[in-house]
């Protein structure tokens, strides 16, 4: 029997604009689901999928989309779930063939990479989350790609943190308004942001205990951050720039430190020479860096969010796999830099 076909978008040559194609509807191994793609939400790594490789280069023709969201189709082995959930997660783009990627109208996910959508909440709201929420939990509470800090459901987090400072670069940005509210969920008694001030109310709301507005020198900004925190900062998350001399501009020049960036161009030797006893990481997200929390971590995130705990990040929308134009656009503005609420693609 032949296998059913549908359509998707794929990256079929690097630097060149995503095409609309077809492939086959995948088959779920033991431990996984094939759900109906509801939504899948674009990111700024998807970009630079198709115009750098990041991910997809040696995997070509190969899907963007790795926030999904969906319903349960069908399940093979055992599972928590059931056909009939609506279900969200993220996809395993590192795996060679685009099964579990968003932009296509089927695609099967791992059982221990998704979570019920919670009820009251839409597959839009919920699949804005996982990548930037993955990525801001590792920055925060892994001890390899981030600051180490014990996870919030850990015995005894919040007293490791409750009187900790935590300097925020690039605070409205979707991973940093994460890794805020996340802090928030820990403990820590001082979250400063550097922002723009037109986020000032809603970042406090999430968390923040102190805003800086990033417009104006980098002397200026590090200054207000100082009468702040004093001198001796030694936890700085970067969540937006390309390069870093104002994130370590803000470490102390004395006491041992650490600097976490999401974008990994980093220079070492820069940070090395002027602040020595910093340590440089850049925080990889994806589902293996998350191994060692997943059970918890999922089951976490559901419940934060049905509290209200972590509210979904920005978004508008576009039905459709046809609109490959207004995909490549926005995978365009990606690339430019520009900001505001990211693309969900409604397949």
């Amino acid at each position: 029997m032949p296998q059913q076909q549908q359509r998707a978008v794929f990256v079929r040559e690097i630097k060149k604009p995503v095409e609309l194609g077809t492939r086959d509807i995948p088959t779920p191994e033991d431990g996984q689901v094939l759900i109906k793609v509801t939504a899948t939400m674009l990111l700024p790594h998807d970009a630079y999928g198709r115009d750098m490789g990041l991910f997809m280069y040696d995997k070509l023709p190969y899907i963007p989309g790795a926030n999904v969201a969906g319903v349960i189709e069908q399940i093979q082995g055992s599972s928590a779930f059931k056909k009939g959930d609506h279900i969200f997660g993220m996809s395993d783009f590192e795996t060679p063939l685009p099964d579990q990627q968003g932009l296509q109208e089927y695609a099967v996910l791992n059982n221990d990479d998704i979570a019920k959508v919670p009820e009251g909440f839409s597959d839009d709201q919920a699949v804005s989350l996982p990548v930037n929420i993955i990525t801001s939990f590792l920055a925060l509470f892994d001890s390899k790609y981030g600051l180490g800090f014990p996870s919030p459901w850990e015995s005894g987090s919040e007293s490791s943190v409750k009187d900790k400072s935590l300097v925020i670069v690039g605070g409205g940005s979707s991973t940093g308004k994460l890794a805020i509210q996340l802090a928030k969920i820990a403990g820590f008694g001082q979250i400063t942001t550097i922002a723009g001030l037109k986020n000032e109310a809603e970042l406090m709301k999430m968390g923040a205990t102190h805003v800086v507005d990033r417009h104006g020198t980098n002397e200026g900004v590090v200054s207000q951050v100082h009468t702040i925190t004093g001198k001796d900062v030694t936890l700085v998350l970067d969540t937006v720039n390309q390069s870093f001399e104002l994130a370590t501009s803000l470490l102390s020049k004395n006491k041992e430190s650490k600097l976490v960036t999401f974008l990994p161009n980093y220079q070492p030797e820069a940070l090395a020479e002027q602040r020595p006893k910093a340590k440089g990481i850049f925080v990889e997200g994806g589902n293996p860096r998350l191994e060692p929390y997943r059970q918890h971590f999922w089951k976490h995130v559901t419940e934060w969010l049905a509290a209200g705990k972590i509210l979904p990040t920005s978004y508008w929308t576009l039905d459709g796999l046809e609109n490959v134009d207004k995909i490549n656009a926005v995978l365009d503005g990606y690339m430019a830099g520009s900001g505001g609420a990211q693309l969900i693609v409604h397949p």
